[in-house]
C-alpha cells in the first residue's frame, strides 16, 4: 500500500500534524521542568502529553503520562484545596487517566481513579456542580464500556439530574451562618 491508498482527510492530516507539533512542544517544555518538584506547571504538562497521546489512541502513553500528571496533583493537594481551577485541572487529569487505564484493559484502575475523581468532586465541588456532573458523565461511559452497567445508569442519571438542578448559591464545603440567612427574608 502506497501513500496514495490512503483515505485521509485534510483535516485529519492537519490534526495530525497539531498533535505531533503538540507533543514536540510539550515534550521540549517537560525537560525545562524540573520533575523532582511537583508544580501545577509540571502536572499540566504531563496532562497535555496524557490527552495527545489518547488522541493518537497512543493508550500506553496516555496511561503512562497520565499518571504521572495524577501522581504531581496529588503531591501537591495542599495547593489544590483553596484553588477551583487546579482542582479541576487535577479532576480532569483523573478523568482522563481513567478512561486510558480503560483503554489499556486495566479496569481495576479505572475503576480506582474514577472513584477518586468522583469522591473529590462530590467533596470539593459538591452534588449540584456541573463540574461533578462531567465526572458522572465519563464515568458511565467508562462503567459501561467495562461491564458495570447498572452502576454506569446510576452515574448517568445523577448527571442528568445534577444538570437539571438550579445552582446552589453555596459552594462545597461553604459555611453558611443561617441566623444571617433569616435575616435576609
Amino acid at each position: 500500500m502506497s501513500a496514495g491508498d490512503l483515505q485521509v482527510s485534510e483535516e485529519e492530516s492537519q490534526s495530525g500534524w497539531h498533535y505531533e507539533l503538540g507533543n514536540e512542544v510539550f515534550e521540549a517544555y517537560l525537560k525545562k521542568l524540573d520533575s523532582s518538584k511537583p508544580s501545577p506547571e509540571l502536572a499540566i504538562t504531563l496532562n497535555n502529553l496524557g490527552i495527545i497521546g489518547l488522541f493518537r489512541k497512543d493508550f500506553v502513553a496516555a496511561n503512562r503520562y497520565l499518571s504521572e500528571a495524577a501522581t504531581v496533583w496529588r503531591a501537591i493537594h495542599g495547593i489544590l484545596e483553596s484553588n477551583r481551577i487546579r482542582q479541576g485541572n487535577m479532576l480532569r487529569t483523573l478523568s482522563n487517566l481513567a478512561i486510558a487505564q480503560e483503554k489499556v484493559g486495566n479496569k481495576e484502575g479505572a475503576r480506582a481513579t474514577l472513584t477518586e475523581a468522583l469522591t473529590m468532586a462530590r467533596t470539593q465541588f459538591g452534588d449540584s456542580d456541573p463540574v461533578t456532573a462531567g465526572i458522572c458523565q465519563v464515568g458511565a461511559g467508562i462503567l459501561s464500556r467495562i461491564g458495570s452497567k447498572h452502576e454506569a445508569k446510576e452515574l448517568k442519571r445523577m448527571a442528568q439530574r445534577i444538570r437539571q438542578q438550579q445552582p446552589s448559591a453555596f459552594g462545597a464545603g461553604a459555611v453558611v451562618n443561617i441566623t444571617e440567612l433569616s435575616a435576609l427574608r
